[in-house]
């Protein structure tokens, strides 16, 4: 940043943005693609806190313990800054406040903390110093640095062997669709996260049998593929993808590497689909991505204290993608 004083030309020093960072990849992802289109904005630098994952902090969040979900972003093209130990400190107790002790801290704290699942453009008023909490899973976030985030979430160093031989199985296969089964943890908080079912899968296949003129032969991405081979059928019409699961982004890129995607209501597979750069790919969707239940209650500590959210996904999906 550069300011005239008379004749001089003084060279200021760019004020920051903090961006608190959780749960796992693809919300990373969202945090890390709205505060960087803010920080633009603003003419901040954005500056990462992540200790939602550091087990020796005492904020240490439950559902890290529970489901191992380390921070990842860092195995991704993005250039990370990440704030100092002081400046750790100075907003991590503000991330566990409700709105109202909130309101009750001096000017030196400053917070934005999304007031609901949709989009919400007041975040680009925001003033430098100011800390980001929030999930932002919406494109309208970040679409003014759409290019920037596509080259960014590739991985550092390409893909494994195993992942190779899957990507050239894709590009040899006529019409790839990509179909991701979420089960894992959310069988658990499937009061949070309704568990897409069978009904689902067999009209969004009917959907992409009838777009592909039933060419479509279909890539089975799942953290339970016993259930997925299930629930999918198809078996001479498929094929199971056993990934690496210390390495999701790879899964990711191969979901958008195919023709057509089939997502659950998981943010992980919206961005593989959301990397699919063709401009006429067909998207299927589950209509219903999320409900304000026991998964709210357990995390309200996390995002949102004092449990008051907005459970409204109309921004959630690109126009363009079919949700059933």
């Amino acid at each position: 940043m550069q300011s005239r004083a008379g004749n001089k030309q003084i060279n200021l020093p760019m004020q920051n943005l903090f961006l608190y960072i959780s749960c796992g990849l693809g919300n990373q992802m969202f945090q890390y693609a709205a505060g960087l289109a803010i920080a633009r904005h603003i003419g901040a630098k954005l500056k990462v806190i992540t200790s939602h994952y550091d087990k020796n902090n005492r904020y240490y969040h439950e559902w890290s313990k529970k489901h191992g979900r380390p921070f990842l972003l860092d195995r991704l093209n993005v250039g990370l800054n990440f704030a100092t130990d002081d400046e750790i400190t100075r907003f991590d107790e503000i991330v566990h406040l409700d709105n109202h002790e909130i309101s009750r801290l001096n000017d030196d704290f400053r917070i934005y903390r999304q007031p609901g699942l949709h989009y919400d453009e007041a975040c680009f008023n925001v003033l430098p110093d100011t800390l980001l909490i929030g999930y932002f899973q919406s494109e309208l976030y970040f679409k003014s640095v759409e290019r920037e985030i596509r080259d960014a979430f590739k991985g550092k160093n390409g893909l494994s062997d195993n992942s190779r031989a899957y990507m050239r199985l894709i590009r040899e296969t006529t019409y790839p669709v990509a179909i991701h089964v979420r089960r894992g943890d959310y069988l658990a908080y499937s009061e949070g996260f309704p568990v897409c079912g069978i009904d689902y899968y067999k009209q969004a296949i009917y959907l992409i049998d009838r777009l592909s003129s039933g060419k479509a032969h279909y890539f089975i991405f799942s953290d339970d593929p016993d259930d997925a081979k299930k629930l999918i059928g198809k078996p001479g019409n498929s094929t199971m993808v056993t990934g690496n699961k210390e390495r999701p982004w790879e899964d990711m890129t191969l979901i958008g590497a195919c023709r057509d995607q089939i997502i659950a209501n998981s943010s992980f597979s919206w961005w593989g689909a959301w990397l699919n750069p063709r401009a006429d790919k067909n998207v299927i969707a589950p209509r219903q991505w999320s409900t304000r239940n026991k998964m709210f209650k357990d995390n309200k500590a996390d995002m949102f204290p004092t449990g008051k959210i907005t459970i409204n996904t109309f921004d959630l999906y690109p126009s363009g993608w079919i949700t059933i």
